[in-house]
């Protein structure tokens, strides 16, 4: 398992026919070599799971993803309650793949896999 940054950037949708590289989302998370992120890795080093919101309109918002059920939540914010931003589902993150993720309230969201990269093996980001 590696620990890799991954950039998601909007894909598609009927605002952005061509896709927007202004929102997206960059992840340091646990990877294998088939792709899926790593829910153990994650639960025994929490805080190195993290997320950072790039979005045009807003301003940035940094914070964690953290395991669920059958899914990942990514949680931005500064409150004692921080705000879900997303669900990821565990289906592979390849580069160049689409990959959807769901907001709050469950509506698809589109992004595509911009760029992965490894930071060190077994060992989280700092």
């Amino acid at each position: 398992m590696i620990w890799k940054t991954i950039r998601l950037e909007l894909a598609r949708d009927a605002q952005f026919p061509t896709g927007s590289a202004s929102r997206a989302f960059l992840l340091h998370l646990p990877v294998d070599e088939q792709g899926a992120i790593d829910a153990d890795a994650i639960r025994r080093s929490p805080t190195h799971a993290t997320v950072r919101r790039f979005w045009a309109s807003e301003p940035d918002q940094a914070g964690y993803v953290e395991c669920a059920h059958d899914s990942f939540i990514v949680r931005c914010g500064q409150s004692r309650t921080p705000e879900t931003i997303l669900h990821l589902g565990r289906g592979p993150l390849r580069t160049g793949s689409l990959f959807t993720v769901h907001d709050e309230q469950g509506a698809p969201l589109l992004f595509r896999v911009a760029s992965m990269q490894g930071l060190h093996a077994s060992e989280p980001a700092k």
